[in-house]
């Protein structure tokens, strides 16, 4: 498990990097006052899918494209609250002040047509809507969400992409909203994803 806080471009153009809070006292104090985004990577899927292979190529998003503009309606697979406590149990610890936060499991799996454990939540104290858009180094789209407010997260969704390699590398596109947003998003993160295909 670990924690990334980012600036947002917007606000900000150099930013604070840090791997553990636990180790902050060894830091220099850096005042961030940009907005930030604070991401929990689950550690693996409820299912406890082994990767063998931790070597796989990141997925380069140079030459990719997916949608940025804001839709207009809400995820139709969402779920509110907390996630699930056999998932992971802990509250979202409130962030610094005009933080984003959000968490998403690094292992899905696909099976029978769906997109499972993905676990793409929004925290509850974030002010900002988001979306998630989980893409392959081809360019094929696994999912493309609508919005996901602060409170939801997204589990399992339908995805009829079976994959030519298992496991292989995906990323996860995360934009933020905010309430005027109609075009750009106010920010964009990206997190590399494991997928398995699993019979």
């Amino acid at each position: 498990m670990e924690s990334k806080t980012f600036p947002t471009k917007k606000e900000q153009e150099r930013f604070s990097f840090s791997w553990n809070t636990i180790l902050v006292s060894l830091a220099i104090l850096v005042a961030i006052v940009a907005v930030a985004a604070v991401i929990t990577l689950l550690p693996s899927s409820p299912l406890h899918i082994e990767i063998k292979d931790d070597t796989l190529p990141a997925v380069s998003l140079d030459s990719l494209s997916w949608n940025t503009e804001r839709p207009d309606s809400p995820d139709p697979y969402l779920s509110v609250g907390d996630l699930p406590p056999n998932v992971y149990n802990k509250e979202f610890e409130r962030p610094p002040k005009d933080a984003f936060t959000f968490r998403i499991n690094r292992t899905p799996y696909l099976s029978n047509g769906e997109l499972h454990d993905l676990f793409a939540q929004n925290g509850s104290f974030n002010k900002y809507d988001m979306t998630v858009t989980i893409l392959l180094q081809d360019g094929t789209i696994l999912y493309q969400s609508g919005l996901v407010s602060p409170n939801q997260y997204i589990h399992t969704v339908p995805c009829d992409v079976k994959l030519e390699e298992s496991p292989c590398s995906a990323a996860a596109i995360v934009q933020i909203y905010d309430e005027d947003s109609t075009e750009e998003p106010l920010e964009t993160f990206t997190e590399q994803l494991t997928i398995t295909q699993v019979k």
